[in-house]
């Protein structure tokens, strides 16, 4: 005779929850790493010098490298969806400020993203917060 196993629905649901997470986490990073790239490649082209703009492309990504280690260590959809929604709101500024505003002399204003950081520590609280325990996956 077989034996059957039983699947409680519990388990079942446990399950699909971290399966769901897992794919949230992998949209997460697989967006922020494409907005770092974009970023990066913006800055380079806006500059025409390779070696400045990569620096200062990274330097102005700095809050999607943030975004990506938080989403490395949080579990929880939740979590995923607000870390998420932080690197499209940092890539909406980003592009808000390279490419529409600009001071009438036509200089860029990078200085101008440091006005989405209490918006991006607000979220990344959030998520940190309503996080559990770090997945071992």
């Amino acid at each position: 005779m077989q034996e059957e196993t039983h699947v409680t629905p519990t388990s079942q649901s446990t399950t699909v929850k971290r399966d769901v997470a897992r794919i949230m986490r992998s949209v997460t990073s697989i967006t922020t790493i494409f907005a770092i790239v974009a970023g990066v490649a913006a800055v380079c082209n806006a500059l025409f010098i390779v070696f400045v703009g990569f620096f200062l492309g990274l330097l102005l990504t700095l809050p999607h490298f943030f975004t990506l280690a938080m989403s490395k260590r949080a579990s929880g959809v939740a979590s995923q969806s607000i870390l998420l929604a932080s690197t499209l709101f940092y890539s909406a500024v980003f592009v808000f400020v390279f490419y529409f505003h600009q001071h009438v002399d036509g200089k860029l204003n990078f200085p101008a993203l440091l006005y989405s950081l209490p918006v991006m520590i607000g979220l990344w609280i959030t998520a940190g917060l309503i996080s559990g325990p770090p997945d071992r996956t």
